[in-house]
This record gives structure tokens, sequence and C-alpha cells, in this order.
């Protein structure tokens, strides 16, 4: 499979730019079996059985139900996150935080994080394009390629939720050179790539937060207000999905302004009160299936006073392993049902990533491009 960008086509809205690419597909896809499995994969299924699932493409939340959000944030932590920790928290919401290690300057905030019930995941050490696919810079060799997760996974490990090791290339990068790389090493411990269905890029009804926040070519940077509303707009045509968020960005960089933090606080109560429910990213089905199980809640105390838990009532500080997660109706990346959904850990998917939607028929479309990029 192999993927050329062609040119960039306008969009209207805030006149912002759209990436698209050409998809040339060989015929010699499926020609090696996989060991143990009866009969050809579709895109993006689980397939073999075993001490490992591997997925055969980027996983995303098409396996949800219906008006169901998994909110993830990537690029962090940010001067905010602390602050956003606890809204979600206290709003019942429990998110994934894909951290890039070169801005974890001390663990306090990482505590937090676990302690509020959200799940950590790797975003490399310095957001480098693992493909240069989306930079215009060279790819990755192999040494790069697991230096840049495994620098990460030496801060994150010790707060890594009952070992649900999660990686998301920058830019959503990611082909089979990068996964055979990390397969080959300790970094194998990770599932992923974890993609998104929702906030890929700025068009008509939808939006990116940080695209929202950069005057980009046009000149134009968006209110909060503004974002959101095309996020919604997004969110009620895709109907259900994970999401993706970037929580250190603002407007002009300075958290006064406001930024992707205020556009969650408008976000949250607009969305439950359409009847949209959140998720953790871990309990996406198609993600839980390649993870270890989450440990049991805690038995009820019997000599307890009888009130009902709140949905996460974690003493903050407590660290990733002895964690409380209690909940209302079962851990906070439950399947619905009050049980955790179990599974084996995953390896890094080995199959070309399988990108955003596309226009046809809204089936995964592996070259769509990603325009998420870190501002300078």
């Amino acid at each position: 499979m192999e993927c050329r960008p062609k040119a960039r086509d306008a969009t209207s809205t805030s006149g912002r730019v759209v990436a698209g690419c050409i998809f040339f597909a060989t015929t010699a896809v499926g020609a090696a079996a996989i060991a143990g499995c009866e009969t050809p994969p579709a895109a993006n299924e689980h397939v073999c059985s075993g001490a490992l699932a591997i997925s055969t493409g980027n996983l995303t939340g098409t396996s949800l139900p219906p008006k169901t959000l998994a909110l993830t944030f990537d690029d962090g932590p940010g001067p905010r996150t602390s602050e956003l920790s606890t809204y979600l928290v206290d709003n019942g919401i429990a998110a994934g935080f894909f951290l890039n290690g070169k801005m974890i300057h001390d663990t306090t905030v990482l505590t937090q994080l676990i302690a509020d019930g959200h799940v950590i995941g790797n975003h490399t050490q310095t957001h480098a394009s693992l493909t240069g696919k989306s930079t215009g810079s060279w790819h990755l060799d192999d040494a790069t390629t697991v230096s840049e997760v495994a620098e990460t996974d030496a801060l994150i490990a010790p707060f890594v939720t009952a070992n649900r090791f999660m990686f998301r290339a920058p830019y959503g990068d990611y082909d089979w050179g990068s996964a055979n790389a990390l397969n080959a090493s300790a970094m194998s411990k990770y599932t992923g790539n974890i993609y998104w269905d929702i906030g890929d890029h700025m068009g008509p009804h939808r939006a990116a937060d940080w695209d929202c926040w950069s005057p980009g070519k046009d000149g134009i940077v968006l209110t909060v207000a503004n974002c959101a509303e095309l996020y919604l707009e997004e969110i009620d045509t895709v109907g259900k999905g994970v999401i993706l968020m970037h929580d250190p960005y603002s407007i002009g960089g300075d958290p006064a302004n406001g930024g992707t933090v205020d556009t969650v606080k408008i976000l949250v109560p607009a969305l439950k009160s359409k009847g949209y429910s959140f998720v953790r990213i871990d309990a996406v089905p198609d993600i839980a299936a390649t993870l270890p199980p989450l440990p049991p809640s805690p038995a009820p105390d019997p000599g307890g006073s009888g009130a009902a838990p709140s949905r996460l009532t974690p003493a903050r500080g407590t660290r990733a392993d002895t964690h409380d997660w209690t909940t209302t109706a079962g851990d906070p990346a439950s399947s619905g049902d009050g049980k955790a959904t179990a599974g084996a850990p995953g390896l890094v998917s080995t199959e070309a990533p399988v990108d955003s939607a596309s226009a046809s028929g809204g089936k995964p479309d592996p070259c769509a491009s990603s325009p998420q990029r870190k501002p300078a």
C-alpha cells in the first residue's frame, strides 16, 4: 500500500485547508496467512486468539455504541492539565492522556491523572513523526523509533494502569516499518496505534482544537465558542467515537486567552444534554480486546455508611498499581455492565494504518492525511 500526497483543497468554514492522498492498494495483501487464524481478516478486526491480540489497522472508536464518546488529549502535560483532570472527574468522566516525555517536568500531574481515574498513554518523547509523512522529513530509523517510545515509557510506566500500555503516534503517522521496529523491541508491550474518529482536521462542520487557536494561512483564530460549536457539529454527524484534543494549547499560546480546556467545559454539558455518554479510551471494545483486564473493584465495605459512592472516588495521590477503582457502575473503563472488558496484551499493529473516515461511504481511508501538527 502506498500513499502519495495530492494538491491541497481549500475548505470553507474557516478557510482552512484539508489534505488528502491517493491510495494504491496491492493485490498481494493476505498472501501470507497469520498463524492460528482460519479466515482472512477484515480491516480493523482482531482475528487471532492466543497470547497476543493483533489489530490489522489503527484502533478507533467504531466499535462503541451510538452516542458514546471517549475523550483523549495529546501533547501534554500542559499548564492546565491538572485543572482539566479535576473538571473531568468532577463531571464523572475518565479520559485518556497521551503524553510527550519532553513535557513531563515532574510527576505530580501524572499522580493526579491516575488518582482521578484517567489513563496515561505514550505519545513519544519529542512528537517526531515516525514516518515523516506529515512533516516532510525522513522516516525515522528503527533505533530512533524505539528510543522515542522508550524514553517516554521510562517516565510514565510507573503510572500506567494495570499494565494497559497504549501508544499513539504523533500526527497519526505510523506504518509497517514503525510497527516492526517497536514489535522487535521491549516496546512491543504497547497496544496501538490508538487513533481517533473526531477532531482530525478543520473543515465544514468539523474542528481540530490546535487549528482553532492557530491563525494558519488564512490568519483566522476562532473563539472558544466557535471551536466548541464545530466540534459539536462533527460529533453529531459522526455519532460516536474517539475524540482527539490537545490540552496544552490555547489562543496565542496564553492560557488566559482561553483554549482547549475551556472548549471542553462547553462541550461536556452540551453533549450530556444531547444524551451522549463517555467511556475511558481503554473501554472502547476494539481497544479493550487487546489489553489485560482491569483488576476487580474492591468489595463493598459491610461496615460502611451505605451511601452510594461517587462515580470515581480514588484518593488523590494513589499510585497506579494500588488504585481504588470504585465507581457506581463498575470501572470507568467498563463495557457498560460494570465488568471490566478482558483481553490479552496486544502488540503494536503491524498492518498499515487505517486513518480517519473517508468521504466515500464513511469507511476508513488508509491514506487520509492527518494534519495534526505541533505548532513550532
